[in-house]
């Protein structure tokens, strides 16, 4: 399971979405359990997002010009505040 970073656009259109129908309680809790158990194997590209995120922070900075001080740092390892697991309605459950 790899992560996939969305683009705001398509995180918005599947977030606006409704459902189709309620999942089994077991079906649900089995697929947010997995996403969890893989969050540890995610940490490496995660980090790797939370680096280029910092990089960008500073070239707006120096292309801005920006005066005064700033200290901006990348708090690893990276703390997750949600996850959706978003199932296609065609498949049967």
């Amino acid at each position: 399971m790899a992560v996939i970073v969305l683009e705001s656009q398509k995180v918005q259109a599947l977030l606006g979405l409704d459902a189709n129908r309620n999942m089994p309680g077991a079906l649900r809790d089995r697929h947010v359990q997995q996403a969890l158990a893989a969050l540890p194997a995610w940490q490496p590209q995660l980090e790797s997002i939370a680096r280029a995120l910092l990089a960008d922070h500073r070239r707006v900075r120096e292309a801005a010009d920006a005066k005064g001080s700033h200290q901006v740092t990348a708090s690893l390892p990276v703390d997750v505040m949600g996850v959706y697991v978003l199932i296609p309605s065609q498949v049967e459950f």
